[in-house]
């Protein structure tokens, strides 16, 4: 029964991003983001984002992942490669376009075997990026995205 809840939600969750709706937060598929340093104002902030995706043979599959930071925040112009981890791994490219950072999956290298399992995705952003956390304490929404789906995710500073 809980699966077939959590495809149903996955399924409208599509249908809504392909509708246009750009926040669709799933009870059934959280995604988090922790911060090396709630503080207000706190610059070489590390952020660690997780998120449900499918894994081929333990690697995530998918397009990049767009992580948008609230206004307050600030990001660097540019993040380097060796600044940001994909489950462990280098990613295979890292953009920022104002407040977004684009995360590309590593590309997987070898043999690839058929096994697709429920997993998590975890992308980590080193304190060395320079992510600055907003100057005010409050309650911030960052949004993720990967492909069409997309999820508005609270931030709390202090």
């Amino acid at each position: 029964m809980k699966g077939s809840i959590a495809t149903g939600l996955a399924a409208l969750a599509a249908v809504a991003a392909a509708a246009g709706a750009l926040a669709v937060p799933s009870p059934a598929h959280p995604v988090s983001i922790t911060l090396s340093s709630s503080k207000a104002g706190a610059g070489n902030v590390g952020l660690t984002l997780r998120m449900p995706t499918v894994l081929q043979c333990g690697r995530p599959r998918g397009g990049p992942v767009v992580l948008t930071l609230p206004r307050a925040a600030h990001v660097p112009r540019a993040i380097g490669l060796a600044a940001v981890t994909v489950n462990g791994k280098p990613p295979s490219t890292v953009a920022v376009k104002g407040r977004a950072v684009t995360v590309g999956l590593p590309v997987p290298h070898g043999i690839m075997c058929d096994s697709l399992v429920d997993g998590v995705l975890v992308i980590a952003i080193a304190p060395s990026a320079a992510l600055r956390n907003p100057a005010r304490a409050g309650t911030y929404r960052a949004t993720v995205q990967q492909g069409h789906e997309s999820w508005s995710v609270p931030v709390t500073v202090r």
